[in-house]
């Protein structure tokens, strides 16, 4: 994922697959677990739980196969579309049973002894079946019958239904009432309520490694919440192409114009059905693009080491470089007489510039500090050893100094973020860092990245991840609940 460095996560935060160090147990999700362990070590009957397309089943299925005792042995169906001869095959081959004949009543047999004998173990077999819904009528019949399989006072096989709606309606019938009665505990996985889309999300992103403030605004959570109708999967999709469109602002904050972009490109809009396919182009992709774009344009205008000369920033719409200056350079910074024009995308518009700023991408002196209450100018760069600039130079030279001395496990905390930033701008983010937080030790760090050249303006060096976290909530307001956040040395080696 392109911007994990850019919010300090470990790992994507939002995939589908179903890993269970991000199961969520608010909204009931917890509870539910728990009941359902309760229900197959001291019940008999069958359970079913039923749930929305996208609700968490099978993360709720594998959070059960993980959480289960030693002594309970799990049969998992993830192919539910098997015939009454092909399931018991599954459940013999489950079972560890090699069976060299293909009749039922032999395959039948042996599953009855296997169960007898892990029974006389004090073991216990449960069988998992995902997407119950489905599965064909004579399937579900055998499954049926594999619930009768008993001794004089237990039952041998624990059963356990995943489905959708449609298998509580598949129940109703007449031919499916012998099944239905033996069903002992039905749950239900409702959707999230808007509150809890906003926890959930939260959860996620710091099972993923965030050690920051809340990305996710509460507006933008209720917006998720409201395209996601609640789904899990919904969430997870809209939340990962949200931060995909605020890293391509270069924020640090996920608002509402982001969520209605993530939702945009996932077709979640309502009435997006109805328009033709061919018309639909997928923002987020777009967006992709365009920072793939950046990348290759950068590296077309990079300054070539022989000839010791830095050709001029290029116009978007022109695409090729200019001519170069002559050398040697002055040193002071020239002036940009027009700022680089942002290709279009279908992203949410940044803020206007607050009046009083440069024409060469410079904020005035009062302006909020960019990657965090505002946005650099995008595609001004100035020469890093420009002596024009003393206070980015020195904080530059401290931070080698620091990643000379500094252990991988060592944390700081990031203040800014930019993306192929003005060394005008970024000079002054140094000032307003030092004069904020004279005691601090304020450093630039640099990374060439595929959407463009990354500079950091970071402080501070702590053993621990509670000593960062204490530092973090001792910040001026500003850094706060701008997007400040705290790292390790690790990310950037």
């Amino acid at each position: 994922m392109m911007y994990l460095e850019h919010f300090g996560l470990r790992e994507a935060p939002f995939r589908l697959t179903p890993l269970t160090d991000f199961f969520f147990s608010g909204a009931r999700r917890g509870a539910t677990a728990e009941a359902l362990i309760y229900a197959i070590l001291h019940d008999e009957g069958i359970v079913k739980v039923s749930g929305e397309v996208g609700a968490g089943k099978t993360m709720l299925c594998r959070v059960l196969i993980e959480r289960l005792p030693d002594t309970v042995d799990t049969v998992y169906f993830a192919n539910p579309t098997l015939d009454p001869d092909a399931l018991l095959r599954t459940v013999a081959n489950e079972l560890g049973l090699s069976l060299p004949a293909d009749d039922r009543v032999t395959v039948l047999g042996a599953i009855t002894d296997e169960l007898i004998a892990r029974h006389g173990a004090g073991r216990r077999v449960v069988a998992l079946v995902d997407e119950a819904h489905a599965m064909p009528a004579a399937s579900l019949e055998q499954i049926r019958l594999l619930s009768n399989l008993e001794t004089g006072r237990h039952k041998l096989l624990q059963i356990v239904l995943f489905g959708q709606p449609e298998l509580d309606a598949q129940l109703e019938a007449h031919a499916m009432r012998p099944l239905k009665d033996r069903i002992t505990h039905h749950f239900r996985l409702a959707p999230f309520a808007p509150d809890e889309v906003a926890d959930y999300v939260d959860f996620r992103m710091r099972a993923a490694g965030y050690r920051g403030p809340k990305v996710f605004s509460p507006a933008a959570t209720r917006r998720i919440a409201a395209f996601a109708a609640g789904l899990t999967r919904r969430i997870n999709v809209l939340a990962d192409k949200a931060l995909l469109a605020a890293y391509a602002q270069n924020m640090h904050a996920v608002n509402p114009a982001h969520v209605k972009t993530a939702a945009r490109d996932a077709q979640y809009l309502p009435g997006r059905s109805r328009r033709p396919g061919w018309l639909v182009i997928p923002t987020l992709l777009v967006i992709a693009a365009v920072l793939a774009w950046q990348a290759i344009d950068r590296q077309a205008r990079a300054p070539s080491a022989s000839s010791g000369a830095a050709p001029a920033t290029p116009s978007v719409t022109e695409a090729r470089p200019s001519p170069p200056e002559p050398a040697p350079r002055p040193t002071q910074p020239a002036p940009v007489s027009t700022p680089v024009e942002e290709p279009h995308v279908a992203a949410p518009k940044t803020a206007p510039q607050a009046s009083g700023g440069s024409a060469q991408g410079t904020p005035p002196a009062d302006a909020a500090p960019a990657g965090i209450e505002g946005n650099p100018t995008p595609g001004v760069t100035a020469t890093p050893t420009d002596t024009g600039f003393p206070l980015a130079a020195a904080a530059r030279a401290a931070q080698l100094r620091w990643m000379r001395e500094a252990d991988d496990a060592t944390w700081f905390i990031q203040l800014h973020t930019n993306l192929d930033v003005a060394e005008a701008t970024l000079e002054q983010q140094v000032a307003r860092a030092r004069d904020a937080l004279p005691d601090a030790s304020i450093r630039v760090y640099e990374a060439d990245l595929p959407g463009g050249h990354r500079t950091g303006v970071i402080m501070g060096s702590y053993a621990s991840e509670g000593d960062a976290m204490q530092a973090l909530k001792m910040l001026p307001a500003r850094y706060r609940g701008g997007g400040a956040y705290i790292r390790q040395a690790r990310w950037l080696k």
